[in-house]
């Protein structure tokens, strides 16, 4: 089953690096765009931060000439699709996950982010905030002032990490039924996974 196979996928952190995942579609409405300016601003004071952003999208392109622009080619990924295998690496290696979307459902996302016991930093948007008022730091959408405090409140609080990451695992084993999550799981897998796509290139 996918549990056996997330434990079998063997992925080693980068020592001294920080490393925050987004993880979906790559457009503006998923908030791309604030993720990078927010990672900007605390890329002069936090030399081992990484932020990679997983998927394929309209906003792909110009989400690396963003980057580019504002001196963060180096330290933000957009890394296209991937593979299966490569995701869940992702999600093993990461330290914070960060979803700043405009508008959500509650998407199946932020459940594998806490399988992997990752704290979350999210907005605080209908759909979201019904789930994630304790188990997330939450912010206004499209502030990327207020995206970076929250991401640097984590960076720097390792204990405000593993108590967020508690928090989110415990939420995730009594509000979710895994016959249910697991075959959605599956879904979301193959839509992340390689196809072919100009906008599927890694960098």
């Amino acid at each position: 089953d996918l549990d056996r196979e997330f434990s079998s996928i063997n992925a080693v952190k980068e020592p001294g690096i920080t490393k925050v995942i987004f993880v979906g579609a790559v457009n503006l409405r998923k908030g791309v765009d604030s993720l990078v300016k927010a990672a900007a601003s605390l890329a002069p004071k936090y030399p081992g931060l990484r932020v990679v952003v997983i998927g394929g999208g309209p906003y792909l392109e110009q989400g690396r000439s963003l980057a580019d622009s504002l001196n963060i080619g180096d330290r933000v990924t957009f890394t296209g699709r991937l593979s299966r295998e490569d995701v869940i690496k992702h999600f093993k290696t990461a330290d914070i996950f960060t979803l700043p979307s405009l508008s959500e459902g509650f998407p199946l996302v932020i459940i594998e982010a806490m399988y992997f016991g990752l704290p979350i930093v999210a907005t605080a948007i209908p759909g979201l905030t019904d789930y994630l008022t304790e188990a997330a730091v939450l912010v206004p959408p499209k502030n990327e002032i207020e995206l970076a405090a929250a991401m640097e409140k984590l960076i720097k609080d390792v204990n405000l990490r593993r108590q967020k990451s508690a928090l989110g695992k415990q939420m995730m084993l009594d509000k979710f039924q895994w016959d249910v999550v697991f075959p959605q799981f599956d879904k979301m897998f193959r839509e992340l996974a390689e196809a072919p796509s100009q906008n599927g290139s890694t960098r």
